[in-house]
């Protein structure tokens, strides 16, 4: 599904990224890691700050290293000035 919608993303369906971001919520935790690397992809001036909050609030609750990992990188490369030590 997270496909489908980064496909929907990709041909001009703005409004899907609200759903894309709710992957970040999902059970499974592969599905929370592939959330942020499709987030990555799509990341750009336009959505920047929707992506940065929600990759932001996963870093608070997330205990599975691999997703917390993830994020933690995400937000070093592209917000550097945003983590706190």
């Amino acid at each position: 599904m997270l496909s489908y919608c980064y496909a929907l993303y990709i041909f001009g369906d703005r409004e899907i990224l609200t759903e894309m971001l709710s992957f970040l919520n999902d059970c499974n935790y592969q599905v929370r890691c592939s959330a942020i690397a499709t987030l990555e992809e799509i990341l750009d001036e336009s959505n920047e700050n929707l992506i940065k909050q929600a990759i932001t609030d996963l870093l608070v609750r997330e205990d599975t290293i691999a997703v917390k990992s993830r994020a933690e990188d995400f937000m070093k490369k592209h917000f550097p000035n945003s983590l706190m030590g």
